[in-house]
């Protein structure tokens, strides 16, 4: 079903407070949790204007306001983590790959034309970790088209990418610590299945120093050995569970630089790195402090 379309009307950040203010104490749960939560009421759309309460100078002193940066997603043609090793799973976890919606999208073009498409309709499927709680996953726009119905890749193109791209790819890289690996997609599945039905896969890890070489080997295997779709393939990094860990203070510019760096750092990637190549987003978490008996608290 459509969803229902709404007209547009503007509040300043005051204004919607006093409106929502008003239907709390006038006991209309209802309609106050959909304004507050959505946005919503009597068929219309309210539209907060920042621009309007962003905080003066003579303001300032009166009140704490503090950021964090929360998670960040960035897609290069490189894994950009450096001095960290990664830990890959040959066959890719079906809950690693991304399903849902990030509201971001990636411009690209491939055989079917020019494309502009949010992250989770391009096929793709999960690579690696590093650290706690940041994976990597493999996007590939050659993939991508009208006729194209799912994000998942078929079971042959997983075949295909493991036998013909990642296992050679790890098995050049690793050296002679490779000469273990699954000899086959089937393989792996028929050992990582146990009695319980379970999957356990096997993974393995990259050393650091060969972090940097892993996208330009796995693209030129893969196009060597016949599967044209991976020939344009990109890296979609996921850092996440940072929050509260680089807070600082707002009102010093210097301060926001550096607890990017500091950020950026704890996991292995460099801002002048990120700044040059890829495309990135960074989550910002900002909360604001009234200095005075009534404090009101925005974050």
């Amino acid at each position: 079903m459509a969803d229902t379309l709404h007209d547009i009307q503007p509040y300043t950040l005051e204004e919607f407070y006093r409106k929502a203010h008003e239907l709390y104490l006038m006991d209309r749960n209802e309609e106050f949790v959909h304004f507050v939560l959505c946005g919503t009421h009597n068929g219309h759309q309210a539209s907060i204007d920042v621009h309007r309460d962003r905080v003066t100078a003579a303001e300032a002193p009166t009140l704490q306001i503090s950021r964090d940066y929360d998670s960040i997603l960035g897609i290069d043609q490189q894994i950009c983590v450096r001095n960290r090793p990664i830990t890959i799973t040959p066959v890719a976890k079906y809950e690693d790959t991304l399903k849902k919606n990030v509201h971001l999208k990636y411009s690209f073009t491939n055989a079917t034309g020019d494309h502009t498409a949010p992250l989770h309709h391009i096929p793709n499927l999960g690579l690696s970790k590093w650290e706690t709680h940041n994976l990597i996953r493999v996007l590939f726009p050659d993939l991508y088209g009208p006729d194209r119905q799912s994000f998942k890749l078929s079971k042959q193109e997983q075949v295909d990418f493991y036998e013909k791209g990642l296992l050679p790819t790890l098995q050049v890289l690793l050296e002679h610590r490779g000469g273990d690996l699954p000899p086959t997609y089937d393989a792996e599945m028929f050992r990582a299945r146990l009695q319980s039905g379970k999957l356990s896969f096997t993974t393995r890890t990259l050393p650091d120093w060969q972090v940097q070489w892993f996208g330009d080997t796995l693209r030129r295997v893969l196009v060597a050995n016949g599967v044209s779709w991976g020939a344009n393939l990109v890296f979609l990094h996921q850092i996440r569970g940072m929050m509260n860990a680089t807070h600082h203070f707002v009102l010093n510019a210097a301060n926001g630089e550096a607890a990017l760096d500091e950020f950026l750092d704890r996991i292995g990637l460099r801002l002048d790195t990120l700044l040059e190549s890829g495309e990135w987003w960074v989550d910002v978490g900002a909360e604001v402090l009234g200095c005075t008996s009534g404090t009101l608290t925005l974050r």
